[in-house]
Formats: C-alpha cells, sequence, structure tokens
C-alpha cells in the first residue's frame, strides 16, 4: 500500500506535464492555422511574402498599361 501511495507524486506530475503538453500543442496549431489563413487572405490582395521580403502585385493591370499611364503623368 505504501509503494502505491508514494507514486501518486509522479502520477500527478505527469498528468500536469501531460496537459501542460496538450495546451501547447493546441496553441502550436491554432498560431500556425491563423498564419496559413493571413497568408492566403494576402495572397488573394495580391501580396506575397518570400525570403527576399514583400512583393506587390498590380491588379489587373499588365505592365504595358502601367508603363502607358506613368508615361502619361510625365
Amino acid at each position: 500500500m505504501a509503494g502505491i501511495l508514494s507514486l501518486i507524486p509522479l502520477i500527478i506530475l505527469f498528468s500536469v506535464v501531460g496537459g501542460l503538453g496538450w495546451f501547447g500543442y493546441q496553441i502550436y496549431l491554432y498560431t500556425h492555422d491563423l498564419a496559413h489563413h493571413g497568408r492566403q487572405h494576402m495572397e488573394k490582395k495580391n501580396i506575397s511574402f518570400n525570403k527576399e521580403g514583400m512583393k506587390v502585385g498590380v491588379k489587373g493591370k499588365s505592365a504595358e498599361d502601367y508603363e502607358d499611364s506613368t508615361q502619361k503623368a510625365l
């Protein structure tokens, strides 16, 4: 009986550590999912992130139309 009673603190410790590990893993999954949805939302607006930095595309204009509009301003 005394052997089982000495294992109770160990069982409680493993339960607490396991619970904290599960909670941390759930936070990791949530933040990863949130970042993925944010990236998709920005890509819909024609903004993409890569290793070099951020790339912003002009939606609905070709390079020739863009050059024509900037040359007209000059």
